[in-house]
């Protein structure tokens, strides 16, 4: 091994020399694996916004054609049920501009309600041959009325503070459960009747009937059917069906 400087300066030189022709290879080789994940990283955002986008195309197009198969040819099958009570679909809009809001009368509610009504007017005519049965128009419309009424009652009792709590609406159950005998009884005819169980009966029926009688003590002594007339006229009503 020689101790010659000059020698020794000259392999340094060299080692320098080939490090700083190798470092911009490598810089280059770098810059090209960060483009090429760059690209692939975008290629792949390209294809989640396009899945996005066909998502949301196929799910808007989906609630059109359910809406018109809905509100223009009247489905009424067992899917179309589990579907509307999943998606809100409107039988009313009610703009009430007296209190500053927008109510929402659910399809899935009025066919429900529906549903009930027919059934308690077939087993009503079982019964008594001499019954007279409404037409399907009329009992659509009455169910209608009645459940724009209902959301009327409802609304006004809750802007002066009136709420019907659950301990009041199972005392009154359980007075009717008295007067029938049991409470096994009671759900046989409430199923019999309205093909309803017991937790809607109490919904759709004695909280109804709660609310009617909490709201002619807060308007008497003006009858009930005079103050609906009158506040009907105070609102607009978009209908569906």
């Amino acid at each position: 091994m020689t101790d010659n400087p000059q020698e020794k300066w000259t392999k340094w030189r060299e080692i320098i020399l080939n490090i700083i022709k190798e470092k911009p290879d490598r810089l280059i080789e770098k810059e090209k694996n960060g483009k090429q994940k760059i690209k692939k990283s975008n290629k792949f955002s390209k294809y989640i916004f396009l899945f996005t986008v066909f998502i949301f195309c196929f799910f808007v197009g989906f609630l059109i054609i359910f809406g018109i198969g809905l509100y223009k040819y009247h489905w009424n099958n067992k899917e179309t049920m589990k579907i509307i009570k999943i998606i809100p679909y409107p039988i009313a809009i009610i703009d009430n501009k007296k209190i500053n809001n927008l109510g929402l009368i659910r399809y899935s509610e009025f066919q429900e309600n529906l549903k009930a009504v027919k059934l308690f007017f077939q087993k009503q005519k079982q019964n008594d041959s001499t019954f007279q049965i409404l037409s399907d128009k009329m009992i659509e419309e009455n169910t209608f009325n009645m459940m724009i009424e209902d959301y009327l009652i409802s609304k006004t009792l809750q802007k002066n503070g009136i709420v019907i709590g659950k301990k009041e609406i199972d005392k009154k159950i359980q007075e009717i459960i008295n007067q029938v005998g049991s409470e096994q009884q009671f759900k046989k005819i409430i199923k019999n009747l309205y093909d309803w169980n017991l937790n809607q009966f109490k919904e759709k029926a004695i909280k109804q009937m709660i609310l009617q009688e909490k709201i002619e003590n807060l308007i008497a002594p003006k009858d009930l059917r005079d103050w609906l007339d009158e506040e009907l006229k105070k609102v607009k009503i978009y209908k569906f069906i």
